[in-house]
């Protein structure tokens, strides 16, 4: 498996592979929007059950909506936003209290030495934080910080107060976050398309802890920092959107294209490739040219045989032999982290 240019790509399974009973299922997502009142009212009480599909419906502008309703669904677009921003890093807080098993930071350190690419359709920061937490004692070639994963122009956000020089340039595996970050902020969809992107270093067990930097800590400081930015998380909308406008976002799908054009084997883990994301089945039919799709799931019991998956799969990779059977399994990931340090 090894000796193929690999690339992985990451859904909502891999962070509940890893913390099974803290990191919430779309479920759970839907049900923590569905505490907002005006989420319980038509025509959004019949989107709120799919998250995405709702930040989906609230950023574009739908021809039959009136100005004023486009308008007002571009402000509560930005208050999910908000919502799921909190409700995520508040999961993943909880879930770092938790023991971890010593597999997924195997995974890290595979990944960093193989600097094989990750492209993630995630939202949370659990991949950088078990990064952070995964620091060997003197690493050869040092251990990467999260700037070194995201191999992107962004700016940390403390940067806002006064400029100040990033860590060492360490050189590791790519962190290809398609659809944005809940420790990301920006102006939103009415920002220009060279707006400056900023992150939160993940440097803590919780999103809580971060550190903002230097002085910014306190919640004076840390509004100081974001009073005009919100969390860039990005639906997975098929029209042309304001999103792909920014150059730090396209850059992203630059880097993802790159990927998956050099990749001979694709590692689909915890991603359902759901019928709402087809802009991911357009894009992975257009550029993708593997000889091997290796699906990694737990087996679902709402999608019967496992036929509704590996349909899609097969729809976005029609002359490839989409494997199955390998790693769909309880404890997929994991044991598709022993096959890969085997």
């Amino acid at each position: 498996m090894t000796a193929r240019k690999t690339v992985l790509i990451l859904g909502s399974g891999f962070s509940k592979a890893v913390f099974p009973d803290a990191m919430p299922t779309v479920t759970q997502l839907a049900e923590r929007l569905g505490q907002e009142k005006v989420l319980k009212t038509r025509p959004y009480d019949a989107l709120a059950e799919s998250p995405e599909l709702l930040l989906s419906y609230l950023s574009l502008n739908q021809p039959w909506k009136e100005p004023a309703e486009n308008l007002r669904d571009q402000a509560l677009f930005v208050e999910v936003q908000r919502v799921l921003a909190e409700y995520i890093a508040s999961c993943e807080g909880q879930a770092f209290q938790d023991p971890i098993p010593d597999w997924p930071g195997q995974l890290m350190e595979y990944l960093h030495k193989t600097r094989t690419p990750v492209i993630t359709l995630n939202y949370d920061t659990v991949v950088e934080r078990l990064v952070h937490r995964r620091k060997p004692g003197n690493p050869e070639g040092g251990w990467p910080q999260d700037h070194n994963l995201y191999d992107l122009p962004l700016s940390p956000i403390w940067a806002r107060g006064g400029n100040a020089l990033l860590g060492t340039e360490v050189e590791t595996f790519q962190l290809i976050k398609l659809h944005g970050s809940i420790n990301w902020f920006y102006s939103g969809v009415e920002g220009s398309p060279g707006e400056q992107i900023y992150y939160r270093t993940v440097n803590s067990d919780s999103p809580a802890q971060d550190c903002w930097g230097h002085d910014f800590g306190t919640e004076r400081g840390i509004h100081r920092l974001c009073q005009d930015k919100v969390p860039l998380i990005i639906p997975p909308v098929a029209e042309k959107s304001r999103f792909y406008d920014n150059r730090t976002i396209r850059i992203l799908w630059t880097a993802a294209r790159k990927a998956l054009a050099e990749a001979e084997e694709l590692l689909c883990v915890g991603y359902s490739l759901p019928v709402t994301d087809l802009t991911m089945k357009l894009f992975l039919r257009a550029v993708a040219r593997p000889k091997e799709v290796t699906l990694v799931n737990k087996v679902d019991p709402d999608d019967g045989d496992g036929q509704g998956i590996l349909k899609r799969y097969q729809e976005a990779f029609p002359e490839v032999k989409i494997d199955d059977k390998t790693f769909v399994c309880d404890d997929s990931v994991q044991k598709m982290t022993d096959s890969l340090l085997s």
